[in-house]
Parts: structure tokens; sequence; C-alpha cells
């Protein structure tokens, strides 16, 4: 792995205390304040997502994560973690999708703009810290480009590094070589 931080630390180290669950940790104070202590992970139903998220579950980390369908996502993951059905094309969505969220891991697309609106998000709610996992690999024709599995092909999108560095926001990427299921060998 590669790792490029953009910043001096990289803080995903947010502990769940013994008992939370998912949904209720998100409420805050009644005020409208709601503590920064979770951890944000998009495209948690990847492969990428779902070991980076199950992982976070094992430290014990407060995390939320962005699906298209929660029910399933809920299945998946239990009441360790807090699932939303948001698009990352709205922007009133994603304001109130990062309420409570001191950092964000990036596994997988940013939104039809390649992820503008999501950094300016994050930019406007002061998110501490986003990672962006990426790759090391690079394909340069076309068809080396087609025959890849699509999951490999977004984190070898180097625009989405490009738009996470110049946002202005803390950041960390994350490359690493081509990503293989062990089973599908």
């Amino acid at each position: 792995f590669n790792v490029f931080q953009g910043t001096d630390t990289l803080d995903l180290s947010i502990k769940r205390k013994s008992g939370e669950t998912g949904e209720s940790d998100f409420q805050g104070d009644g005020q409208g304040n709601v503590p920064k202590d979770t951890v944000l992970v998009l495209d948690a139903k990847s492969k990428l997502g779902e070991e980076v998220v199950l992982q976070m579950i094992l430290k014990g980390i407060k995390v939320k994560t962005l699906v298209r369908k929660k029910e399933e996502a809920q299945v998946a993951f239990g009441q360790y973690v807090s699932c939303v059905e948001s698009s990352l094309d709205d922007r009133a969505s994603l304001r109130a999708l990062l309420k409570g969220v001191k950092s964000v891991v990036v596994t997988g697309g940013m939104g039809f703009d390649k992820g503008q609106r999501l950094m300016e998000a994050c930019k406007s709610q002061e998110v501490d810290q986003v990672v962006l996992m990426s790759s090391y690999v690079k394909r340069e024709s076309f068809f080396e480009k087609i025959l890849v599995k699509s999951e490999q092909s977004i984190l070898e999108d180097e625009e989405r590094e490009q738009m996470v560095a110049t946002s202005g926001v803390p950041y960390t990427i994350v490359r690493g070589g081509v990503l293989e299921d062990s089973l599908e060998r």
C-alpha cells in the first residue's frame, strides 16, 4: 500500500461506548448539536467497503454507512452500524448525512460529479478527515479498462484523487494494488 497524507494525522479512533447501538447514537442533545464522533463509510456494500466496516466494528468505532437499500444493509451489519439511505448527488441530503461525522472513508464512487458535492459538504460540515481508498494500478489501454471489474475501475479513477486533494478538507489517500477475491482463484 502507498499512503499519501494531506495532513499530519489520521484519527479514526472514535470508540463506541459499551452498549451503544446504531440509530440512537446520532440523535444529539435536542438542540440540534450532534457530537462529531462517527465515521461515515461510503459504498459500504462493496467488497472493500464491507471489509472496512467490519474492521471498524471489531475496533469498536461508531460507523454510519450510506446505502441504497437500508434493510439489506441492516441485516448485513446488524445493530453495530447506522445505515442511511441517501444520495451523494443531493446537497441537502449530504449535509444531513454528515451530521455527527468526524471522518469519511470513501471506498467507491463519489457521485455523478466525481465528488464535488461530497467534498463541498465535507468542507461546510467541517469533517475532520476524508480517507480515499484508491488504486496504485492505472490501466492505459481501452481494452484493459473495459475488462476490469467495476469496483476496481472506480478505485483507479484519478479524478477522485484530484477532487479530494484540491477540496481544502484534510485527507489521506490509500493506494492499494489490484483487489482480488482470494476465493475466486
